[in-house]
């Protein structure tokens, strides 16, 4: 052993009900009933018979999803043996010119307007917007050879995991994901991820009550920033996430 400490990883540790896995070794977690320590206890391991205690030099991380409130709670068991450290996400990883982009400045930008919606703790992380991410997303998809493969990696994460997390956290409120990250004005331009349905007065009279128009439900993403399609526009995109990350 020699000095070597050893560190036990476990990501998402509220996945299970950690005090019935841990069973009575979780008393042994304690630092004080740890081997040669003053208060030392031993268990007998129920298979190999064998006695058991956990070393001073051993360290246990566990990892947890705060967002996420179908998972297990920590119950106090698990609470006043671990201590509880606030892990969000570090902006400085993200690049402040991708694509002609400040993607940093764009991922703050929508952090402070959920941070003031919905509290800390649910903020995007940095890796949705790393550029070595982007890039491998570029590759995967054939566009790193177009030379604006930066902004549609951009547009694809917007569509498969920004604004599909924001529906969840504001249960398909989309007034509030517009506010957010829906739309923005680009001088006298206003930019909407979203199009409106096509107005049609004449149907809307024949109602016999007043119906809810479904863009304010669950809106189509407009064609213009699909990065597959014919119709994507890299410099209208571009636009609209220079006048997000500005807060326009």
């Amino acid at each position: 052993r020699g000095g070597t400490s050893v560190v036990l990883v476990i990501d998402e540790i509220n996945r299970a009900e950690p005090s019935r896995v841990f069973g009575e070794l979780l008393t042994l977690l304690e630092v004080d009933k740890r081997q040669g320590m003053p208060e030392e206890k031993r268990i007998w391991l129920p298979y190999s018979k064998e006695l058991f205690t956990v070393p001073r030099d051993v360290s246990i991380i566990g990892t947890m999803n705060t967002v996420d409130r179908s998972l297990t709670a920590l119950d106090f068991a698990m609470r006043r043996r671990f201590e509880f450290e606030y892990v969000g996400p570090e902006t400085s990883l993200v690049s402040q010119n991708y694509g002609g982009v400040d993607v940093k400045a764009l991922l703050d930008r929508l952090n402070s307007r959920i941070r003031m919606l919905l509290g800390a703790g649910h903020e995007f992380g940095h890796s949705y917007l790393m550029s070595s991410k982007l890039d491998a997303l570029a590759q995967s998809r054939a566009w790193d050879a177009l030379p604006d493969a930066p902004l549609r990696s951009l547009a694809r994460v917007f569509r498969t995991a920004l604004i599909p997390t924001l529906a969840e956290y504001f249960h398909d409120d989309w007034k509030k994901i517009r506010a957010v990250a829906g739309e923005v004005r680009s001088n006298a331009e206003l930019i909407s991820l979203f199009s409106s349905v096509a107005a049609d007065p004449t149907f809307v009279e024949r109602l016999s009550e007043e119906y809810e128009l479904a863009e304010s439900q669950a809106p189509f993403y407009a064609d213009w920033w699909e990065p597959d399609s014919g119709t994507w526009d890299a410099d209208k995109f571009r636009r609209f996430c220079i006048a997000l990350a500005a807060g326009k």
